[in-house]
């Protein structure tokens, strides 16, 4: 009987000690799968479960990256951001669209964990 105690104490501890983290685990909620933005507008990365901590929001596009959109101080449990995309990121490349874009989230100095959207399509202003 001591010893089921002890286990059950021993289980709830660590049950305990692993949803402590302290950061929280992110998951991307917009852009949702399949949408199109386009240059030249403005749209809202919404994330959710953001804990303390700042975060970090990079685009990829075909699979590369194209860099930090934010400037790395948005806080992390706000679980927005607006970013107004612009003139010429897509289409500066010479194509009038990207449908391999996706939004990666991570948290300031944790580049190796982070969180991406789903592909989503980036286009020139108007569908150009």
């Amino acid at each position: 009987m001591f010893f089921l105690k002890g286990l059950l104490v021993a289980v709830g501890s660590i049950l305990l000690v692993a949803s402590g983290c302290p950061k929280g685990k992110l998951a991307v909620v917009s852009p949702e799968k399949g949408v199109c933005w386009y240059e030249g507008r403005t749209y809202t990365i919404r994330w959710k479960g953001g804990g303390p901590g700042k975060v970090c929001i990079s685009v990829l596009l075909g699979g590369k990256d194209k860099g930090i959109v934010n400037d790395c101080s948005t806080k992390a449990s706000r679980g927005s951001y607006e970013w107004s995309i612009p003139q010429g990121f897509v289409t500066g490349f010479g194509v009038a669209q990207d449908d391999r874009a996706r939004v990666c989230i991570f948290y300031e100095g944790s580049p190796s964990h982070y969180v991406c959207s789903p592909y989503f399509t980036i286009a020139g202003s108007q569908g150009e």
